[in-house]
């Protein structure tokens, strides 16, 4: 005897189970990039604090015109150092973020691709606030694609 379908209420909690899953995911991540963006202020903190340290010693010496002139110049040429590398690091992390949202929708749009071999969809719309001004629930896909991504993410680990 074939197994009992769920029921209406049981696909529901079902549903909830894979959201709630997926929320788990997505704060994962989040934390995991904040921790990253940590780590990325400290290494900016560590920059600030070798410009002022070199800036405390210049302070603390007795100098003539020349060396204040050469301590100005070393001073100006430490800034942009340190600023190139603080803009460095800016630009890896938000390459880090462009690269990971890049690699989460080709996991939706390979899941999606894989889904609607069966189905048939003529198009499939993420439900963006303002894009979408009716949708018949009896279409709605989220569970079937959130129970797919489950299965995707959790053979990763």
């Amino acid at each position: 005897m074939p197994p009992k379908p769920p029921s209406p209420e049981e696909q529901m909690m079902q549903g909830q189970q894979q959201l709630m899953q997926m929320e788990v995911q997505e704060k994962m991540a989040e934390i995991k990039n904040k921790m990253e963006k940590l780590e990325l202020d400290k290494q900016k903190m560590k920059l600030g604090q070798i410009y002022q340290q070199r800036l405390d010693s210049y302070n603390k010496k007795q100098m003539s015109q020349v060396e204040s002139e050469r301590a100005t110049q070393d001073m100006h040429d430490l800034e942009q150092n340190l600023r190139g590398q603080a803009d460095k690091l800016d630009q890896n992390m938000n390459d880090y973020i462009l690269r990971k949202k890049v690699e989460f929708n080709d996991k939706i749009r390979n899941f999606l691709k894989e889904y609607n071999q069966n189905k048939k969809f003529s198009y499939i719309i993420a439900n963006e606030p303002g894009f979408i001004f009716y949708r018949d629930s009896a279409f709605n896909i989220t569970g079937d694609v959130i129970a797919g991504l489950n299965q995707i993410f959790s053979k990763k680990k």
